[in-house]
């Protein structure tokens, strides 16, 4: 989905075309809350990693969720952070899962990068602040942004559920 996207369901929405500086700064104030709440997880790759060596991350990484070590396809528990660098105890190539504030959007032309049902949570945001920014009182707009919350919150338990292992395992044997 793109800012134009987006303006066009304001557009629908409101019956009329809104400005695109206010659309682009109803889409950033929404990635922005996504990211404070840690809400977006990337991944970060580093390739022939060596040990005790210490690689810089994105400044955009607000916290590692964990860390894989990809020839051993296993987590890996054996780095130490130090601000915004990484330091590993073995040789090797690892995969790092993080959250991360999102990219903001250049121009309404731009895709957002994140999964679509955080994308439709950046919608109604964005409807909302659009509404409240044409007239002030207009509860229908508070009520799309307070929405935001709850709605952001239930995508993104929705996609974390997807993460959790079974609580119990069968375990067949064959003698």
């Amino acid at each position: 989905m793109t800012g134009n996207d987006i303006k066009s369901k304001i557009s629908r929405y409101i019956g009329k075309e809104p400005d695109d500086d206010i659309v682009l700064d109803a889409i950033e104030d929404a990635i922005n809350k996504l990211g404070n709440m840690g809400y977006i997880i990337d991944t970060i790759a580093f390739e022939g990693a060596e040990k005790n060596d210490f690689y810089k991350l994105p400044k955009d990484l607000i916290r590692i969720v964990k860390v894989e070590k990809l020839d051993e396809d296993k987590y890996y528990l054996n780095y130490l952070v130090d601000g915004i660098r990484i330091r590993f105890g073995n040789d090797g190539d690892y995969r790092i899962f993080a959250e991360k504030h999102p990219q903001q959007l250049d121009s309404l032309n731009d895709e957002i990068e994140m999964h679509p049902m955080l994308q439709n949570c950046v919608k109604n945001y964005a409807i909302g602040y659009v509404k409240v920014s044409i007239d002030d009182t207009s509860e229908d707009g508070h009520r799309l942004k307070e929405q935001f919350m709850q709605y952001a919150e239930r995508a993104y338990q929705t996609l974390k559920r997807n993460e959790k292992t079974p609580s119990k395992i069968r375990v067949e044997r064959n003698a």
